[in-house]
């Protein structure tokens, strides 16, 4: 019967997305509860509307389609949790680093390319956002193709960093998970 096929498709569908959409809501209500700044029953009226916002957003983005396996990457979880301690502390370096150059040196920008070694257009542009919030450093163009980053930099020592391949390993490693 052709109506089966559409069914079991369907329910199939619905199984893959609980998951991304439980992930969704957790997300959403954990924002609302950050921003908000309501983490206490003191005020269960408020504490209920965002609840009640958390489903309405979920609920408009899976009607909209937007709910799926990509929503919630829970493979890189793990690796991105051991990244971003990393990245922190690369960006304090930075800071001291531009901090420095501000105060007592001179230095020249000046724009080159790095080699991005990512396999996939999300680590590709987790890379390119990684240099980014790096302080000193702006990724200006990705080309997927010949996988390269166009980088502005605000110091030479900021490029050596760069050009020693430690965040794109780091990149590559959490892109394997």
């Amino acid at each position: 019967m052709p109506g089966d096929n559409k069914t079991r498709s369907s329910a199939r569908k619905t199984k893959k997305t609980v998951l991304p959409t439980v992930f969704l809501w957790i997300t959403v209500f954990g924002l609302w509860l950050t921003w908000s700044g309501h983490l206490s029953f003191e005020h269960p009226f408020l504490l209920g509307m965002g609840v009640v916002c958390a489903s309405g957003v979920t609920f408009l983005c899976r009607r909209m389609g937007l709910v799926d396996s990509e929503i919630t990457p829970l493979n890189l979880t793990f690796r991105t949790l051991c990244y971003v301690p990393w990245l922190a502390w690369q960006v304090i370096i930075s800071c001291l680093q531009v901090l420095r150059i501000g105060l007592f040196g001179q230095e020249q920008p000046r724009v080159t390319t790095v080699l991005a070694s990512q396999k996939t257009s999300l680590g590709l542009v987790s890379y390119a956002n990684s240099i980014t919030l790096t302080p000193g450093t702006l990724s200006i163009d990705t080309d997927p193709a010949e996988g390269t980053i166009k980088v502005h930099a605000f110091s030479e020592s900021s490029l050596e960093s760069l050009q020693s391949g430690e965040m794109d390993r780091w990149i590559r490693w959490v892109e394997k998970a």
